[in-house]
């Protein structure tokens, strides 16, 4: 055999492998989409017909939501070695899958579904582009990130003690609404501060406790995690440990694409099984209700109110009351929309595209996508030392986040800005530089 026909034999099989490994992925995908679809019309519309989570099956829609799930699988990223390509698969399972699934099961704006393809198309083309690798400054000592550390432990344990201590009612999911009912929304500089220490601080201090092979300290930073979840009554707070410690393990493994999906679709059948057979509600609420279907709801929700109302023009948020216009709302818009479709008196947030189409149409879900994949792709661009495990998990929050809220309060008030400036300086960190990868697969 010559060279050449070696390496033509050596390329048909990296060929082969790779389309086996994208069929799987597919095949997974669907799987995950039947699961959620069969979960939301066997249990979550039954059960929560009440609050606008109905059925109204439109069979051409089913089949163009196919579609899009065959495109969206075609122009994944497929580079497992960059942070970005795992960030667009949580958005994946968490957001555009249950979104173009309640589409077709509830009759919903094709137009609207359109838009936010062409936003996945922008992100995933962001993730496509070529890493550059950005030093910030010169090599960070870490012992900056042991004074962070102590600000980290103090801040918490600050606003624990401000909201009286833990709160032992919070081991039943079903009293934390009413703990947090018993504050008034966190509207100073403590709401900020509690955000930033459950969604920027705690997965920076415990991926560097983690690099640093201090188990007490990184148990500390799990411990005032679930602190705060007891103190506030927030169970993204107690998901964001859970999830960050799924990634952690499963990144480490082979196959990590299909692991995930996989992880994701036997979490809604367990949430299924459990329910039905009266053990617990609580996953059940949690994931498909609360996580998938709900803001999947609350975008079309957005997009009918803001076809026949004014443009929000950034005046939802600080920055757009200074620079744009005024509030027009007596009260958070999450209210006056959730108030719109039923009078249920809670708040109907949304993520990132619907409040992109709430500020300026169609213009401002694009606008987010571009600045959500340059996001992506700085991701990718600054945390290039660090070992893959940590850094997907230490942002995997983040995009759960984005299902939830508009992007300037993910970027500001929810921390991210602050989580990105902590990780881009532990990339250049003298420990992460002389940290050994081989102590860690994947890495």
């Amino acid at each position: 055999m010559t060279i050449g026909e070696s390496n033509v034999l050596s390329l048909n099989s990296r060929i082969g492998k790779v389309s086996k490994a994208r069929l799987i992925f597919f095949l997974s995908v669907c799987v995950y989409k039947l699961i959620i679809e069969f979960v939301y019309l066997n249990r979550i519309s039954p059960l929560f017909s009440y609050s606008l989570l109905t059925t109204d099956i439109n069979v051409s829609k089913m089949i163009y939501s196919w579609g899009i799930c065959v495109l969206i699988c075609i122009i994944h990223p497929t580079d497992q070695n960059k942070p970005s390509t795992y960030l667009f698969l949580l958005m994946t399972l968490i957001i555009w899958i249950p979104l173009i699934s309640y589409y077709w099961m509830n009759n919903q704006n094709t137009a609207y579904v359109s838009c936010e393809m062409l936003c996945i198309m922008i992100i995933a083309l962001w993730c496509r582009l070529a890493r550059k690798k950005f030093f910030f400054g010169k090599t960070v000592s870490h012992s900056i990130f042991d004074f962070l550390f102590v600000v980290y432990v103090l801040m918490t344990l600050y606003l624990i003690a401000k909201r009286g201590g833990i709160d032992t009612r919070a081991l039943n999911f079903k009293n934390v609404y009413q703990i947090r009912r018993e504050y008034d929304n966190l509207r100073s500089i403590d709401g900020y501060l509690v955000n930033w220490s459950a969604k920027a601080f705690f997965p920076v201090m415990s991926s560097y406790m983690f690099l640093r092979k201090k188990k007490i300290l990184l148990a500390i930073t799990f411990l005032l995690q679930i602190g705060l979840y007891m103190s506030y009554g927030y169970k993204a707070f107690l998901a964001s440990t859970f999830l960050l410690l799924l990634l952690f393990v499963l990144i480490g493994k082979r196959k990590a694409f299909k692991s995930i999906v996989t992880t994701f679709s036997i979490g809604n059948v367990a949430a299924y099984v459990l329910d039905i057979f009266d053990i617990t509600d609580a996953l059940r609420t949690f994931l498909p209700y609360r996580t998938l279907f709900i803001p999947a709801k609350n975008q079309f929700h957005y997009y009918e109110y803001f076809s026949s109302h004014d443009f929000l023009r950034l005046s939802g948020s600080f920055l757009g009351r200074l620079l744009f216009s005024e509030y027009q709302y007596d009260r958070p818009i999450g209210y006056i929309v959730e108030a719109y479709f039923i009078n249920s008196g809670s708040n109907g947030n949304t993520g990132v595209f619907s409040y992109g189409f709430a500020d300026f149409g169609f213009v401002g879900m694009l606008i987010a996508a571009l600045i959500v994949g340059f996001l992506f792709w700085l991701v990718d661009s600054t945390t290039y030392n660090l070992p893959l495990f940590l850094t997907v998990g230490a942002l995997s929050y983040w995009v759960v986040t984005m299902n939830d809220n508009s992007l300037l309060i993910t970027l500001i008030t929810g921390g991210f800005l602050l989580l990105l400036l902590m990780i881009m300086l532990l990339n250049t960190s003298d420990l992460v530089l002389e940290y050994d990868s081989k102590d860690v697969s994947n890495s």
